[in-house]
């Protein structure tokens, strides 16, 4: 088994306890998430998830509602009170 292992992730040190309790081997993989490596690459390598997300999508009166962050929210483009 193969732990994509995010090291502050409480989620992943359950994971990690249950597989040392089971005395289960696992392949450890870190991941730093606020160094731009995610898992959404990989996703696609999954043809299960990827039948999955075209069934839902397929569906009628499926809405898409997520939309891209505005130019404002971007890093740096705009100002806070906390700002110096």
């Amino acid at each position: 088994m193969r732990l994509y292992d995010y090291a502050a992730s409480g989620n992943c040190y359950r994971v990690r306890l249950l597989r040392a309790l089971l005395g289960r081997d696992y392949e450890r993989v870190p991941v730093d998430i606020f160094a731009g490596k995610t898992l959404t690459d990989a996703l696609g390598l999954y043809s299960n998830v990827s039948a999955w997300r075209e069934r839902i999508e397929s569906v009628p009166g499926f809405m898409n509602d997520l939309a891209p962050y505005p130019d404002n929210a971007q890093a740096g483009r705009s100002r806070s009170i906390y700002d110096d």
